[in-house]
């Protein structure tokens, strides 16, 4: 996947994609969370891992990533 090619900005435009067309699933706002960690973007990241974890509040891979902030 573009994600894990690390071509960040291609991946951000796909997961943004998708959210349109199910902005139910919290995964994409996961994965665009991850997308702006390794981007150094955290402002942007921590508010989509939010999202994320309003969407699935047992998702411990948003909470590893959130945790990280904390460190």
């Amino acid at each position: 996947t573009l994600y894990k090619l690390k071509r960040y900005n291609s991946a951000l435009a796909a997961f943004k994609s998708s959210i349109q067309i199910n902005p139910a699933d919290a995964n994409n706002f996961l994965n665009l969370g991850n997308c702006y960690y390794w981007m150094k973007q955290y402002d942007s990241s921590i508010y989509y891992h939010n999202i994320a974890l309003e969407k699935n509040i047992g998702n411990k891979e948003t909470y590893n990533f959130l945790g990280s902030f904390s460190a």
